[in-house]
């Protein structure tokens, strides 16, 4: 932007005299005068024309945190004495967005600015003779004024008006928006305020509850602001609502409210009643997870007390209701239920719904405070409920409890696994759980209190632990019991689970379980220590298998046979591969021999596809040693540049990336000369011979 102007000191006072802040097609202009002293005074105008409300918003010091934007034309003028200025306001705003919603307006303001002995600064008389806001359906329209002795009189009217854009300027866009009629009058705000109004407002929402269609009246003082004939619809389901909330000391401080002089503790007295509605307009309390997909619900509710400690009556019924829970395979239906509002306690005195084949019994009670879950003491009876996660798929039967309060919860009961399928999946860490948890206004989130376990969990029929590995396969039935406490993110077992019969197969080769034994310890947490015996008829001999350790990549594989047979022999007996011979296999090797065997001929296969699609003659992962895991691979890719002339470009890893560039030169079809260089700073030249076998 620039300035342009002139600003002079003539007769004891600043003149300014077309002074232009310009920027593009904006600009504000300044006329007039500034006298200081004793008897200061002052006659000023600004103008402008078409300039950014945000830039002008931001020139005067306010900042709002949501968009702003438009086009600002008009003038502000204020005239006389320091100590009693007069002021006016003439603006338009066009092409306005409100928080990106659409909104112009114009406005034609008169006021005094009054200076106290103090230097002290106050509005002391505001008459608001027009404003005016429209968006493409809608208007809105206000009249009003302010002295320091009657305060504000104010009178606001709205038709077809969406109240987004207003209620993000009044900062409360999250708990009202919608679009319709709203008629409002304030007086005597601040000291003695009294507030009427009626609305009817379509497509919004109130309080994160979606509605089609509300409408009611609505009367406040400084003491509680008062509801009647609240009706809310969505979907023809209709929710009735009346009563009074009152004004807390910290929402009278927040409204500029001055405290009353009664010292009155008025008390919650809200009715909210429903003869039928979907559900689904229940806030989930219980589990965040919860998904809703059907049912019906009647309830009526009075509310009384206070914000911090309820006192409800009343009661609720469900009816035909379906939801799911993450980890079951199906949802639940026909759930029904009856309960009651006691105090600060909502009580389920039963609740039932149908799994499957299975079915689900429920009940207990939730405490609440301050519109918050406190505390739970819930109940639930289950039978044949097919649960799947990554390491486990079953049905469970039983009975469970959620118990306690919000930061110290409990999760815990007696279960009965039956026709079962369990695994071990390694756990992945979780970056985020790493990292520290922020909201969306960038400051931390308290932690979740992590909920405590505490199950018996008894081993039924048919309950199986089937290990699919590349080379290692198990499918073993078992039988035992386990206790299960620690937390939900921490769990720690102890127990014993046992089988003796079942199925090994390691390399190709079934194996028959004559013992199998997996320990479980708290010191553990979660992973068991595992003692397997099995054995194998081969041809010359009888080929026994022993696993024992931690369940993982460190259980350790040992073979023999009767009559005994060396290593050597038993490998040779059973088709091992060479890279497994050795007293003491640990589970790495075998799984390194076996993705390095299966993988094989897949990656040579898309190596050899990649290699005709980049025109190269070589394009391979090779491993660098015995074991994929722990040595890795190096990619290598070669081409002849001329009959006798072959560039190989190799990258590995190992304490970083290395990258080498080979050149061989043949001289003959068996003699090759060897130039190479590494990003590492070696260089090598060499001669070799190759004879083939």
């Amino acid at each position: 932007g620039s300035v342009k102007g002139a600003v002079t000191w003539e007769n004891n006072r600043l003149e300014f005299e077309d002074l232009m802040f310009a920027k593009g097609e904006q600009n504000i202009k300044a006329f007039g005068w500034i006298m200081p002293g004793a008897d200061a005074s002052i006659d000023l105008q600004l103008r402008s024309e078409r300039s950014e409300l945000a830039d002008v918003l931001k020139l005067v010091g306010v900042e709002p945190n949501f968009s702003v934007r438009g086009l600002l034309t008009g003038s502000l003028q204020l005239r006389g004495p320091l100590t009693q200025m007069e002021g006016s306001l003439v603006a338009k705003v066009d092409r306005g967005r409100v928080a990106n919603a659409e909104l112009d307006a114009s406005t034609e303001v008169g006021f005094t600015i009054e200076t106290g002995a103090d230097g002290a600064i106050m509005l002391s008389t505001l008459e608001l003779r027009k404003m005016h806001m429209w968006q493409q359906k809608g208007e809105l329209t206000a009249t009003g004024s302010y002295n320091t002795a009657n305060g504000t009189n104010l009178s606001i009217a709205a038709h077809s008006f969406d109240i987004f854009p207003v209620m993000a300027l009044l900062d409360f866009e999250e708990n009202l928006t919608g679009t319709g009629d709203v008629q409002l009058n304030l007086s005597g705000y601040p000291k003695n305020p009294r507030l009427t109004g009626e609305l009817m407002l379509t497509d919004g929402k109130l309080i994160g509850i979606d509605f089609d269609r509300l409408q009611g009246n609505a009367r406040a003082d400084a003491m509680a602001l008062h509801f009647a004939g609240v009706r809310l619809e969505r979907n023809g389901d209709m929710l009735f609502g009346e009563g009074t909330i009152p004004l807390t000391s910290s929402i009278r401080e927040s409204l500029m409210i001055p405290e009353p002089d009664t010292n009155e503790n008025m008390l919650l007295s809200l009715d909210i009643s429903s003869d039928s509605m979907a559900i689904d307009w229940l806030p989930v309390v219980v589990y965040k997870d919860l998904k809703m997909n059907s049912g019906r619900m009647s309830a009526k509710l009075h509310l009384g007390g206070t914000f911090e400690r309820l006192d409800m009556q009343g009661t609720f019924q469900i009816k035909d209701g379906g939801f799911e829970i993450p980890g079951l395979l199906l949802p639940f239906t026909a759930a029904e239920g009856k309960g009651r509002f006691v105090g600060d306690r909502i009580v389920f005195d039963e609740f039932c719904a149908q799994y499957g084949t299975g079915n689900l019994q429920a009940g207990g009670s939730i405490t609440m405070a301050s519109f918050l879950v406190e505390r739970l003491d819930l109940w639930v009876k289950t039978d044949r409920l097919l649960y799947a996660s990554p390491s486990f798929t079953g049905i469970l039967s039983g009975n469970a409890y959620y118990r306690g309060p919000v930061e110290a919860m409990v999760l815990g009961g007696d279960v009965k696994v039956s026709d079962a399928r369990l695994s071990y999946v390694p756990a992945e860490p979780n970056p985020a759980d790493a990292a520290e948890k922020t909201a969306s206004t960038g400051e931390p989130v308290p932690p979740v209190p992590p909920t405590g376990l505490d199950f018996k969990v008894q081993i039924g029929s048919d309950v199986r632990i089937k290990q699919a590995m590349t080379v290692l396969d198990i499918d073993v039935p078992v039988e035992g019991s386990l206790t299960v406490r620690g937390t939900m993110e921490e769990p720690k077992l102890t127990g014993q689970i046992t089988a003796d019969r079942g199925t090994v197969v390691a390399y190709r080769n079934a194996f028959q379980v004559l013992e199998a034994r997996a320990e479980f310890t708290e010191q553990r947490g979660y992973i068991p220590y595992i003692r397997v015996l099995a054995r194998k008829p081969a041809e010359q001999a009888v080929v026994f298998l022993r696993a024992e350790g931690e369940a993982g990549p460190n259980l350790r594989i040992q073979f023999e046979s009767t009559p005994q047979m060396s290593t050597e022999e038993i490998f040779a007996l059973l088709d091992l591969p060479e890279m497994l011979r050795g007293n003491g296999l640990m589970m790495q090797d075998i799984l390194d021999e076996g993705i390095y065997v299966v993988g094989k001929a897949t990656i040579d296969t898309l190596t050899r596809s990649l290699a005709e699609f980049l025109h190269v003659d070589e394009f391979s992962l090779v491993p660098r040693g015995s074991s994929l895991f722990r040595d890795g691979v190096e990619l290598r890719v070669g081409k002849f540049v001329t009959p006798n002339l072959y560039l190989q470009y190799t990258s590995f890893y190992e304490d970083g990336f290395i990258h080498k560039i080979g050149l061989d030169y043949y001289l003959s079809p068996l003699s090759v000369l060897n130039l190479a260089y590494s990003t590492t700073g070696d260089f090598s030249f060499g001669f070799s011979i190759r004879m083939r076998f």
